[in-house]
């Protein structure tokens, strides 16, 4: 069965550390590996026995990129359209 092309070049395409993780999303290093740890950023941790390292793939985080930036899109659409004496669409019988 072949793969999706997604899976495919997911698989040749390297890891990347935090720092240099860090510099494609502009975060601390160290606040990238928290994010990474509590789930809200996309990693994989890499065991060594003593401590995780974390490992990124720079597609994943360019993804999680465009989905950050849509949600604070859209909470400036929410927040704009909540605020009093603001006309909307609906508003206006349109």
């Amino acid at each position: 069965m072949p793969v999706p092309s997604d899976a495919a070049s997911s698989h040749l395409e390297p890891f990347v550390n935090a720092r240099e993780a860090s510099k494609f999303v502009r975060l601390h290093p160290v606040t990238v590996q928290r994010l990474a740890r509590e789930g809200l950023l996309p990693g994989h941790p890499v065991s060594n026995g003593l401590r995780r390292h974390w490992r990124f793939r720079l597609s994943e985080l360019g993804r999680w990129l465009q989905a950050r930036e849509s949600e604070r899109q859209q909470s400036v659409i929410s927040s704009k359209s909540d605020q009093p004496g603001l006309a909307t669409t609906h508003d206006c019988g349109i």
